[in-house]
């Protein structure tokens, strides 16, 4: 019965122990997850604040009362972001650009009027950019392009307009030709983010019915055409049937990766 008496204490602090080390190693988990998961947060909150992070966070959430594109005004802001209240975009193709190379990057005017002669680039000021690969590195080939590349276009000399300014959302996909066709070339479609006048095709954000886009910022589908060695040789608007087919001897296109 003695016996019997001195084993319980033991028998019964060794269950405490044990469950006191569960509990001690229980909470030690909870603490690494919610550490991992702060990690992670951060992580993902850096890492995704690109050129593409924040054209895409404009585009997800500007009302359209607060989206315009207007060749007099350039004012873009983010909600939350330097003391802005809402999402607005009132500019042009490459004024949205460079206010998100600023906020990407912290770029002032005094450093586009260095770098580019300017403190606002117009669309073909930023085509020059990169075919000189002055901050840019050119992209030739439809397999290179990724998201976060800069599409510019450059219009011939008497345009309403310099040329055009797209951010390039997803890479390049494989498509069936359709019309307009252009012997020996094989055509692709990509996902873009702008800030146009028009939108590119019925599934862009801007599409309101029949052909009408609400203009500003947006996300379309941009067509392009490669020859057989994968270079890029003339571009359409959208993939509709009725968009102009462009070669690069009318208009020009060049793909630019920023290197800041």
């Amino acid at each position: 019965m003695l016996k019997k008496i001195y084993l319980l204490p033991v028998f019964v602090v060794s269950i405490f122990i044990a469950s006191c080390q569960k509990e001690s190693l229980d909470e030690l988990t909870k603490d690494q997850a919610s550490s991992a998961r702060f990690t992670n947060s951060n992580q993902t909150t850096t890492a995704n604040r690109t050129v593409y992070y924040w054209a895409n966070l404009m585009v997800q959430n500007v009302l359209p009362q607060n989206n315009t594109y207007n060749t007099s005004v350039n004012l873009v802001t983010w909600a939350g972001q330097n003391g802005a209240t809402a999402y607005q975009c009132t500019t042009v193709c490459s004024g949205f650009l460079t206010k998100i190379l600023t906020q990407t990057y912290g770029y002032t005017s005094n450093y586009f009027q260095t770098w580019t002669g300017s403190s606002s680039p117009h669309a073909a000021t930023y085509y020059n950019e990169i075919i000189t690969h002055d901050h840019f590195t050119q992209i030739s080939q439809v397999s290179q392009i990724l998201q976060n590349d800069i599409i510019a276009l450059q219009y011939p000399a008497g345009s309403s307009s310099t040329g055009h300014i797209m951010i390039v959302a997803s890479p390049p996909v494989l498509r069936t030709a359709s019309a307009p066709l252009v012997t020996g070339t094989t055509q692709y479609e990509i996902s873009i983010l702008d800030c146009s006048s028009t939108g590119h095709g019925s599934t862009d954000t801007r599409y309101i019915s029949s052909g009408v886009f609400h203009s500003g910022a947006g996300r379309g589908v941009f067509r392009l055409y490669v020859n057989s060695s994968g270079s890029i040789v003339g571009y359409a608007w959208s993939t509709y049937s009725n968009s102009t087919y462009y070669s690069q001897s009318q208009r020009q296109l060049a793909i630019g990766r920023l290197v800041p």
